[in-house]
């Protein structure tokens, strides 16, 4: 990871604020991540787990993320006539 810092923008939920903060290049890029993944697939920390990869790729200057959700499911019925 290149050494460094960036400014990042972020909205403030709530508000029609805008954040910037300058931070190390390596926890901006963390920062991405997780808004992106809360964005897509909010409670992704909840359930049996989750698990994927983000690639950026650079050139293309785009972020593609492949996204594994587990579920166990349990499924009851009762009926009384």
């Amino acid at each position: 990871m290149p050494s460094g810092e960036i400014e990042i923008a972020r909205h403030v939920c709530g508000t029609p604020n805008i954040e910037r903060q300058t931070q190390p290049i390596s926890i901006a890029i963390e920062t991405l991540a997780y808004d992106f993944l809360g964005q897509t697939h909010g409670g992704w920390e909840n359930s049996d787990g989750a698990y994927g990869d983000f690639t950026f790729d650079v050139a293309e200057r785009t972020i593609t993320l492949d996204y594994n959700e587990r579920h166990m499911e349990s499924d009851y019925s009762q009926h009384v006539f």
